[in-house]
């Protein structure tokens, strides 16, 4: 299967070489196929979305087969123990990814963890058994979470490094959207252990993996000594700090729509699934945003969230509500992906995947602090839902004014060796077909 994936990546090779010389945001020849694979892997980007709608199918059956350990290990760690597994599963793809494991090898390894742990508790009525798998679903997703940002890296730079980003966000959330409802539809026809087979979806990733272009180091890269870019510390600081405060509103959506008489989890779902096809489309056009607004998509991402979440806070119907969740979906997926394309230009390429995972482990562990962050705001001001919305949508703002003045992309602020600097080339994103082609 390997060597399909090979001369897939090699039957491309001329038309790639023509193409580079062409395109100079494209660094090394990828075929038709490799794109492809590209976008087809990022679909379970978010696997943890197939219990979301479940969750209290779960606690109805393990309550009642197993009240004991369900005493001392809750149900709820179906969907949040895989969390800590994937930041060790983060860790470890930094490590080994393109060093000791190619950029392929450990996305068969990845997806692979993912569909089979994803499943197999169909097959068994065990709240323990259960668990094993969900942790070692979650290394998987770890081991999967840096892969594709840092084969993108590796292998565009400047508008076509944004659009790729950009359509692989679309495709991310495309995914998520078929995994949630897979799981939810397969829990109502057929009961708690059919929402694992949602996981089978992972089986196309799992074959595409197999033609995953994997990223050139340049000799003279591979001679130089690694060293993380200082830019590594705002990104991280930033995004990290964002997912404490923003992890909230998502998860008290349901406690607002109650406490205002608009609904429970069903309406909840229907303003999340806003945030996330608001996010898809953001994905989809994200390439054109950034060729035109550059440091300024991060501003106009910021703003569009502090709007969004001050949306929720004052609004009192479904549509203020969801024009909320909405610009979220946009804001975060207008400024995360240009957060990326500023790593991975001021970072060395031998070190873009080192880097990749130190941020995703980063967001990771942000969603964890943000448990504690609610409870120290609910033991200090008696306020655990509306407070951090004040506070989150002051952070954006203050983030959107810092970017209005400084520029990250400024012309030869981080040109290297071959005095590369981020410059507009004219190359539009075009659709996905178009990317496609290219």
């Amino acid at each position: 299967m390997s060597s399909k994936a090979d001369s897939g990546q090699v039957s491309g090779q001329t038309a790639g070489n023509q193409n580079s010389n062409q395109n100079p945001d494209i660094v090394q020849p990828v075929s038709k196929l490799n794109t492809l694979a590209i976008l087809m892997f990022r679909t379970i980007g978010m696997g943890f979305a197939v219990v979301t709608p479940a969750i209290f199918l779960f606690v109805q059956h393990f309550t009642e087969t197993e009240p004991e350990l369900v005493g001392v290990l809750p149900v709820t760690l179906i969907s949040t123990l895989p969390t800590l597994f994937t930041v060790i599963g983060i860790a470890i793809a930094g490590i080994t990814m393109g060093r000791f494991l190619k950029y392929r090898t450990l996305a068969v390894i990845a997806s692979g963890l993912f569909w089979i742990f994803g499943t197999l508790p169909a097959f068994f009525d065990s709240y323990a058994f259960t668990l094993v798998c969900r942790a070692l679903c979650g290394l998987g997703m770890g081991l999967y979470n840096p892969i594709i940002t840092a084969i993108i890296l590796g292998i565009y730079k400047d508008n076509k490094q944004a659009s790729m980003l950009g359509y692989a966000t679309l495709f991310m959330n495309i995914g998520g959207l078929i995994l949630q409802t897979l799981g939810g539809v397969l829990g109502d026809i057929g009961g708690w252990q059919m929402v694992f087979f949602a996981h089978m979806f992972g089986v196309i990733a799992f074959v595409m993996a197999f033609f995953l272009p994997e990223p050139e180091i340049k000799a003279e890269h591979k001679k130089e000594k690694g060293k993380l870019s200082r830019v590594l510390i705002p990104i991280f600081i930033i995004l990290v700090v964002f997912q404490i405060l923003n992890y909230p509103a998502m998860l008290n959506l349901s406690t607002v729509l109650a406490d205002r008489g608009l609904g429970g989890a069903t309406m909840a779902a229907m303003g999340l699934n806003v945030y996330t096809i608001i996010g898809a489309v953001t994905g989809a056009v994200f390439g054109t945003l950034f060729k035109h607004a550059k440091r300024l998509c991060i501003s106009f991402g910021m703003i569009a969230a502090a709007i969004g979440i001050l949306c929720i806070y004052f609004g009192y119907n479904m549509v203020v509500i969801c024009i909320g969740t909405g610009l979220l979906g946009f804001g975060f997926c207008t400024f995360t992906p240009t957060f990326m394309s500023w790593m991975g230009l001021a970072t060395q390429p031998k070190m873009i995947a080192t880097s990749t995972s130190i941020v995703n482990i980063g967001i990771q562990l942000g969603g964890f602090i943000a448990t504690f962050w609610l409870q120290f705001l609910n033991i200090a001001f008696g306020d655990s839902v509306y407070l951090p919305m004040i506070i989150e949508a002051i952070f954006c703002i203050a983030v959107a004014v810092i970017f209005l003045v400084f520029n990250p992309f400024k012309a030869g602020r981080y040109g290297n060796k071959d005095g590369e600097v981020p410059v507009d080339t004219g190359s539009g994103p075009g659709d996905v077909g178009a990317v496609i082609e290219e």
